[in-house]
């Protein structure tokens, strides 16, 4: 059980960071006066960096809580 919980804790550790990653570039770019960037191809509206933050943190406390749930399992 914790070989799972070990794999899937550092499963959501990378998927926080990815999102943190996506999060951080796409606040970076410079949104027009109704939010929106335009690059010749794609969309980017500014309120999804606050989604992608979202996730990113609730990534990072589900590896937190796995984390938890790994040490106190490995008390016993």
């Amino acid at each position: 059980m914790s070989t799972v919980s070990a794999w899937l804790c550092g499963l959501c550790g990378v998927v926080s960071f990815a999102f943190a990653y996506v999060a951080w570039q796409r606040a970076g770019l410079p949104y027009n006066e109704e939010g929106h960037y335009f690059d010749g191809l794609v969309n980017y509206h500014e309120q999804s960096v606050l989604v992608f933050a979202l996730l990113s943190g609730l990534a990072l406390l589900l590896a937190l809580g796995l984390l938890y749930i790994q040490r106190r399992a490995g008390r016993r």
